[in-house]
């Protein structure tokens, strides 16, 4: 496939995760953004044409899959860290 003349960018790669809850669309221009294909299928006779936030769950959970298909991961915060990000007590001086 050929990209496209002008300013459009030209999707050159469509990829469906495994576990079929990611689709992961990259561009000539060197972009690729993940998709919650799941979510779309599943709700895809309620959706308007607009754009959506998706619930916390599923975007953590498509961000998941992109780092670990770039071969990174993500850490979860430990209880102390949890309670110092939720609390006022400390902090810098």
């Amino acid at each position: 496939m050929t990209a496209m003349t002008g300013d459009t960018p030209w999707p050159t790669e469509i990829k469906l995760s495994k576990d079929r809850k990611a689709l992961t669309i990259a561009f000539d221009t060197g972009e690729s953004f993940a998709l919650a294909a799941e979510y779309l299928a599943l709700n895809v006779d309620d959706l308007e044409a607009r754009i959506y936030t998706l619930p916390t769950e599923i975007d953590a959970e498509v961000a998941r899959i992109k780092l670990e298909h770039l071969g990174g991961g993500v850490d979860s915060l430990t209880d102390d860290q949890v309670a110092y990000l939720s609390g006022w007590q400390e902090g810098t001086a």
